[in-house]
């Protein structure tokens, strides 16, 4: 049945929890164990509320709590492994050895039982038979694939390479002609601009307003150069005083990190450790800026001794908690730190910031450095070559001429005007000849040749591809054949798939088996689910993925966690309840065993309402139109008119009206405070709890304070 309330409808097991608050926080928080959860929802169906809203019976204290309601589906089923392998031999013959027995452990690939000697010496010949078979198919494919010789194919490929070189050739041959007559144009013109060019620097000579211009660009060549060279220097001081100016930063921002450390944790940290991130610090000492740095002004000064244990100095860090006047933040929300209060994470991380910021800028340097370098170094190569050829110009226009160099040089201009009409002329003829009805017969009988090889080569390659086919798939037969006689083979000794344990033998040594018949059966114990039938009035609220608590009678006091993992088609019809097979995986912890076959009670969450002011329900009064509660404020009774969000026979949820932390006031009919169910709630308000292990849920009391007070997780 489905059950919305804290302890629920009674407990089929006697006493699972079906709905539990969660508090919001460790500190604060309670938890509500099985036992007292049935005692409140026993004492909740006697208390009846008369037309003025009040009961009989002593005044009574709860708290308003802070928390989550959980509504659940219970059911009870039986434990299974589903995770099952019926071993057989795969062929008939006798037992030969049964090597397990039921209820021993077994692991991947232990023998478990083994075929007589006879059975398995005739599969063993199946398997040579079909290997022979195999052999013989794929001699038979290899002959169907074979045609001529590969000397044969491969004389036919070159014979047909030279013919395509041949037709290519053919063409190619007037563009390539083409192609060498305008280069040779072109490298005439070139020959007669470089005759006359000589020539007019030869006559240049001549004329002295060219040699002192030549004189002039030396000397700004000179001067560029000598230049450059001291700009190189420069720029190698500047950067260098760069480095060492980043360098010396970054040793300041290391000594700054080592600092903050030592004035707020009392830790002198090693050149090595401003290497690690102050996160990384605290995750190595398991501890965080809250843990460490905690405000507690009660204790007198000089009363923290510092703990060797600890990485950090206790009396160090109480001077910032206890002797500050402001107090300090462990870590930092803009939202409620005050401007005089130093925030611990905010300063350490800003100094370890600031090492990362300079290690940036010294790492930057270097390359930057050698780019500025770089291009210093080219301006340098630049002048130089500009100074050598201002050198030459000048030596040039400073040598003297004479009558013989200038008609060598007017002589290499005619010769040069020559070779280029010789060019020209040739280009034009080429152009214009009626040589192209030669080239279109070579090229004919190119392509004829061309021809005659693709055939022949395509007469030598070509297979009966039919036969291949067939043979083809008779090796493919024969493969599956010899495949289908292994695996039997190897099947004549049962192995364990996984990890398991012997659930069943059905067969003894000397037995006849048939091929399918089932010897041992291995299941998976670490796969455990649990199988039950819910009502169609409840199945709705179950979902797939739905976590689940689970109890067994074989393990008191014990909650298991599981997921419902599978909802089935519904059973029953017109003449029984209609239900619905429902399967949870449990999750089994280690150092359980359980047994198949034992009766489990699941508990599927079906909703959870997270974060709601919580009440017990019989503190609610008033009217539909207006609820009310008691409140104790100021040491007086009042009452006051409240909002309501929901709730169950147990608990209502408050809307508005109330704040966590008050108390309501309630009566219940034959109860005391002594015996007041929610008075177990509110001893733990105020209490440091110790922490719940997962798995536990809710349940206990340690130190004080709750060890729990949420649902199972």
């Amino acid at each position: 049945m489905e059950s919305n309330e804290i302890a629920g409808a009674v407990p089929q097991t006697g006493w699972s929890i079906r709905s539990l608050m969660r508090p919001r926080y460790l500190i604060g928080g309670f938890v509500v164990s099985a036992s007292i959860a049935v005692a409140i929802l026993a004492v909740l169906q006697f208390a009846v509320r008369d037309d003025s809203g009040t009961t009989s019976g002593e005044l009574l204290e709860a708290p308003v709590t802070l928390g989550d309601l959980v509504e659940s589906v219970s059911s009870d089923g039986t434990i299974v492994f589903p995770a099952r392998s019926g071993m057989s031999f795969g062929t008939a013959g006798s037992v030969n050895e049964v090597l397990v027995e039921v209820g021993d452990s077994v692991t991947v690939g232990q023998e478990l039982a083994s075929l007589d000697p006879l059975t398995t010496s005739h599969l063993s010949a199946d398997v040579e038979g079909a290997r022979i078979d195999l052999e013989s198919a794929l001699d038979k494919l290899q002959d169907a694939q074979q045609g001529a010789s590969a000397l044969e194919i491969a004389r036919a490929q070159e014979d047909l390479t030279d013919a395509q070189s041949a037709v290519d050739a053919l063409l190619a041959q007037p563009d390539r002609e083409l192609l060498d007559a305008t280069a040779a144009v072109t490298k005439a013109e070139l020959a007669l601009s470089n005759a006359r060019e000589a020539l007019s620097d030869l006559q240049s000579k001549l004329d002295p307003e060219s040699i002192a211009d030549a004189e002039i660009e030396l000397t700004l060549a000179t001067e560029a150069y000598d230049g450059a060279v001291a700009n190189l220097a420069l720029v190698e001081r500047d950067w260098d005083t760069n480095v060492e100016d980043a360098t010396t930063a970054l040793a300041d921002a290391r000594a700054s990190y080592i600092t903050e450390f030592e004035g707020w944790f009392g830790v002198t940290l090693t050149e090595e450790k401003t290497a690690t991130a102050p996160t990384d610090l605290l995750a190595n000492w398991g501890a965080t800026y809250e843990s460490i740095f905690v405000r507690d002004v009660s204790a007198d000064l000089g009363t923290d001794v510092d703990d060797p244990q600890t990485p950090w100095n206790e009396f160090t860090v109480s001077l910032w908690t206890r002797v500050f006047p402001f107090g300090v933040d462990a870590t930092c929300d803009s939202s409620q730190t005050s401007a005089d209060v130093p925030c611990v994470q905010e300063e350490v991380e800003d100094a370890w910031t600031a090492i990362g910021t300079a290690e940036d800028a010294l790492a930057k340097t270097s390359p930057d450095r050698a780019n500025a370098v770089t291009v210093a170094r080219k301006a340098i190569t630049t002048a130089e070559t500009a100074m050598q050829i201002a050198e030459e110009s000048a030596a040039f226009a400073s040598a003297s001429t004479t009558t013989l160099e200038l008609q060598a040089a007017a002589e290499t201009v005619a010769g040069a005007e020559s070779d280029l009409t010789v060019a020209t002329g040739a280009l034009t003829t080429l152009t214009s000849a009626q040589s192209h009805g030669v080239v279109s017969t070579s090229l004919a009988i190119a392509e004829a040749e061309l021809n005659d090889a693709q055939i022949n080569l395509s007469e030598l390659t070509s297979l009966n591809q039919t036969l291949i086919a067939l043979r083809t798939a008779e090796a493919e037969v024969a493969q599956a054949q010899l495949d289908e006689a292994s695996t039997l083979f190897d099947s004549a000794i049962l192995k364990s798939p996984v990890d398991g344990v012997i659930d069943a033998v059905n067969f003894s040594p000397g037995d006849e088996v048939q091929r399918n018949a089932v010897i041992v059966e291995v299941i998976d114990p670490t796969i455990v689910t649990v199988e039950m039938e819910v009502a169609q009035v409840d199945i709705l609220a179950v979902a797939i993925g739905a976590e689940a608590s689970l109890t067994l009678e074989a393990l008191p006091g014990q909650v298991l966690n599981g997921n419902v993992t599978d909802i089935g088609a519904a059973s029953g019809g017109q003449t029984g309840s209609v239900t619905f097979p429902v399967v949870v995986t449990m999750q089994v912890p280690t150092g359980i065993t359980l047994i198949e076959g034992l009766t489990a009670n699941a508990d599927m969450i079906t909703s959870l309402t997270s974060d709601v002011l919580l009440v017990p329900s019989v503190a609610v009064g008033g009217s539909f139109t207006q609820p009310t509660v008691d409140v104790l404020r100021d040491d007086q009774v009042q009452t006051v008119a409240v909002s309501l969000g929901g709730g169950n026979e147990t608990f209502a949820v408050i809307g508005s009206g109330l704040i966590e932390g008050e108390t309501v006031l309630f009566r219940l009919p034959g109860v005391t405070e002594d015996t007041n169910p929610f008075s177990v709630i509110r001893a733990g308000v105020g209490g440091f709890g110790g922490g719940r292990p997962t798995g536990t849920g809710g349940g206990g009391f340690t130190g004080g304070g709750f060890s729990g007070g949420g649902r199972t997780q």
